[in-house]
């Protein structure tokens, strides 16, 4: 799904895609990867619960690594 809506923002021309609200680090993993590949730059917004961590446990420190 990442792929195909990268893709179609490309050739929509887009300057830059913004992946916005993403509440798994996995997913917004997946997100980042599909807008690399299509040479764009990328903003990837993560939201995180009151326990510090993304749906998937992962700590919002250890999604900066």
């Amino acid at each position: 799904m990442f792929r195909e809506q990268a893709k179609w923002a490309k050739e929509g021309g887009v300057d830059f895609i913004v992946a916005e609200t993403i509440s798994s680090y996995e997913e917004a993993s997946l997100a980042l990867q599909a807008i690399k590949e299509t040479g764009l730059p990328a903003v990837v917004n993560l939201t995180c619960f009151i326990d510090g961590k993304t749906r998937d446990g992962v700590s919002i420190e250890d999604t900066f690594t």
